[in-house]
């Protein structure tokens, strides 16, 4: 039997009002995988606007749209930019290396991680915008117990053939090639029984009057957060780094 009382039907249509164009669980995830099938990959967000516009595709769409290009206008980086204003470059290795697919062809093998990290740097310093004169390659722990056999392999690359005073005290190795009219300065250190972050800290802490020249690879935030109280405001992303292609006059990645 229906209820027909006053109370229960004033109730009724009371509800009914905030149930209009209400859509079911279940047809919302219909939805949503039409969306997926556009290329929109945030299914989470799909789901919040089909339930905020009452499933209207058009403001969906528009939606969508909007956030992807905030996030790509977010996520780019001039890199000939950076180039020109970049004179110190610091590389969080250890952050660095797991970006990089192919990286396990690499396990154990720290002097071709050296030289695949370099080949990146040689790649930037050939550049006719390039202003770099130092590069400081950061470890978590890197063990060097004969530095003429990391000779051998770092002068496989073509700048690096004439190497500059190659030495080595306790943790760190340190070299200059010439590039140009003027020599550029590398250093290659450990920062164990600490973490790479901390020696990246320290030797930005010191350097602050350069703050504004110099540039940092790590997709670490908390290590970026620590940079930017020394005056750091440039980095690049671990996965970007490997991206970088000076060859194809690339601005924008």
């Amino acid at each position: 039997m229906i209820n027909q009382h006053p109370l229960y039907l004033e109730q009724q249509q009371w509800l009914a009002q905030f149930q209009k164009g209400k859509q079911e669980p279940e047809e919302q995830q219909d939805q949503s995988q039409e969306y997926l099938a556009m290329g929109f990959d945030d299914q989470k967000r799909i789901l919040k606007l089909i339930k905020k516009y009452n499933g209207d595709k058009a403001k969906i769409v528009e939606s969508l749209i909007d956030k992807t290009k905030k996030k790509v206008k977010k996520e780019e980086i001039d890199i000939i930019q950076i180039v020109k204003d970049t004179q110190i470059l610091y590389v969080d290795c250890n952050n660095v290396k797991y970006a990089n697919r192919n990286w396990n062809e690499f396990h154990g093998k720290q002097k071709e991680q050296i030289v695949k990290m370099l080949d990146i740097v040689a790649s930037w310093l050939q550049n006719v915008n390039s202003q770099l004169n130092e590069v400081h390659l950061i470890w978590d722990v890197y063990k060097v117990r004969n530095i003429q056999q990391l000779q051998g392999e770092i002068t496989q690359l073509d700048l690096f053939k004439n190497l500059i005073n190659l030495s080595q005290e306790g943790k760190k190795i340190t070299f200059w090639i010439e590039c140009g009219n003027k020599k550029i300065l590398f250093t290659i250190e450990s920062s164990h029984p600490r973490i790479a972050d901390d020696l990246i800290v320290d030797l930005c802490s010191q350097n602050v009057q350069k703050s504004k020249e110099t540039t940092v690879v790590t997709s670490d935030r908390g290590l970026r957060d620590r940079l930017r109280e020394y005056g750091i405001q440039t980095f690049i992303g671990c996965g970007k780094w490997w991206k970088l292609d000076f060859n194809n006059d690339q601005h924008q990645i």
